[in-house]
């Protein structure tokens, strides 16, 4: 209960009800269809996912979907946040049904969405929100420096200035847009290549 009271602490976006926080904990110990994996020892949680067994509202197939997937500030220089996915991903081949999961954040979304996007492939949808009060970062624009390489490609292509010129002008702006690449490392990845197993083991967390 005090893991997620931080949880909704730092993401949550709508007031929380204590009660039923304890029912969703208390179907776990009552196998009523819900898995709570936890990384810590005994009384000092590091991480933990919530993964609820659901259907949607025009089928009887079941899949897994994920309640919670949270890493407490203090232990996010690890490799919990990936294991926490893993673990999802590990009981829906286990169960033989899908795992949804996804990221409603307002803080740092891209690199959550890169780590997502390595694991698990490309998204199936987004999220949009209209009328709340949950104020959300946006993803980094780079339109400004896109428009600047542009205009500088046109002047050097029209001739309108020397290569020397040129390459003053463009090698700042390439620089910059090489950074900016870096920092965003494609936020949407490469198609994952390893299953779940494989992952844990490669990461010492299996």
């Amino acid at each position: 209960m005090a893991m997620c009271h931080r949880l909704h602490s730092e993401n949550g976006m709508f007031s929380m009800k204590e009660a039923k926080v304890r029912e969703c904990i208390q179907r776990v110990f009552k196998r009523e269809g819900v898995i709570i994996g936890v990384i810590g020892d005994p009384g000092q949680i590091e991480a933990s996912i919530c993964l609820v067994i659901s259907d949607n509202w025009y089928t009887e197939d079941w899949h897994l979907a994920e309640t919670w997937n949270y890493v407490l500030p203090e232990y996010r220089r690890s490799n919990n946040a990936e294991a926490l996915l893993v673990y999802g991903m590990a009981c829906a081949e286990k169960m033989r049904i899908p795992f949804f999961t996804g990221i409603i954040t307002n803080k740092q979304m891209a690199g959550k969405v890169r780590m997502y996007r390595r694991l698990l492939g490309y998204p199936v949808g987004a999220f949009f929100v209209y009328n709340s009060n949950w104020k959300t970062e946006p993803m980094v624009d780079h339109s400004e420096l896109h428009a600047k390489l542009k205009k500088a490609i046109v002047r050097c292509t029209d001739g309108k200035v020397s290569t020397s010129v040129a390459r003053k002008e463009i090698g700042p702006l390439l620089k910059e847009a090489a950074e900016a690449i870096s920092r965003e490392d494609n936020i949407w990845g490469q198609t994952p290549k390893k299953t779940p197993s494989a992952i844990a083991h490669a990461n010492g967390t299996d």
